[in-house]
């Protein structure tokens, strides 16, 4: 006799190897790294941003990113970072960019989105993400914790079993995150019939935002704010914010 496996249980044994990677990463940020073993570890947020942009140079066929807070302090600018990427990706780089929605949380947020969106980068939202990663050519990989409020301390994985790891951990993190659409046209027929701010608006509610914060990131008023998430959810034949976020995912909108 032969049992099917359902949806449900795919996804809790999907959850549970997420775990078991995370829980794997976590115990190799926390402990003494060897250069023996291909890793070495990288202090100081000058440091790190030079590690990460050595990589992003070097990248001959593919540039994976987990980004989520907390940000450097000398991060630069997204118009620049838009630059280098749309470079780059004239080269021939695929740059698969997985944003955790904390992302959503802190200033300049949606314009690191917005941003992705224009350089032509794969794009993924996912909540939770326990670490931020960079993967260059599936050879070297820059991945921190996100325990911390500060950005100071990274760990540099060339190929070895622990690169395995983190590829593993990237690639079962995306699977589970929630496709970005890439080009918005307003009444276009194509299945996104919404605009650049109505597409932000259902990524701050997919968020979890409140209507107050939703408000200051759009730079609208609370009662605007109220009436456009409303106009959305009857749209959508929606009875919940949230159920408006499924839905317009499902239709393709996000």
């Amino acid at each position: 006799m032969v049992i099917e496996r359902s949806d449900d249980e795919d996804h809790v044994r999907q959850l549970l190897e997420m775990r078991r990677l995370a829980d794997e990463l976590h115990l190799m940020l926390g402990g003494d790294s060897a250069e023996d073993e291909g890793i070495s570890v990288v202090r100081g947020q000058d440091g790190i941003l030079n590690v990460y942009e050595e990589m992003m140079g070097e990248a001959r066929g593919e540039f994976w990113g987990c980004d989520r807070p907390p940000y450097a302090d000398r991060r630069p600018a997204v118009s620049d970072q838009v630059a280098v990427f749309l470079r780059k990706k004239s080269e021939g780089i695929r740059f698969r960019m997985l944003f955790d929605t904390a992302v959503l949380t802190v200033p300049n947020g949606l314009q690191r989105l917005r941003g992705a969106r224009i350089s032509g980068q794969e794009v993924r939202l996912l909540s939770g993400t326990p670490f931020k990663i960079a993967i260059a050519d599936r050879s070297t990989a820059l991945i921190a914790s996100s325990d911390g409020s500060e950005l100071d301390t990274a760990l540099l994985v060339r190929p070895s079993p622990v690169l395995n790891v983190v590829v593993a951990f990237f690639e079962m993190f995306w699977a589970a995150a929630t496709p970005l659409r890439m080009e918005l046209q307003s009444g276009s027929g194509d299945g996104s019939p919404i605009s650049e701010q109505e597409h932000d608006l259902i990524a701050l509610l997919v968020a979890g935002l409140a209507e107050d914060q939703i408000a200051e990131k759009l730079g609208l008023s609370v009662r605007t704010t109220r009436r456009k998430i409303h106009g959305l959810m009857e749209t959508l034949g929606a009875e919940t914010r949230f159920q408006a976020g499924v839905k317009a995912t499902r239709l393709g909108w996000f």
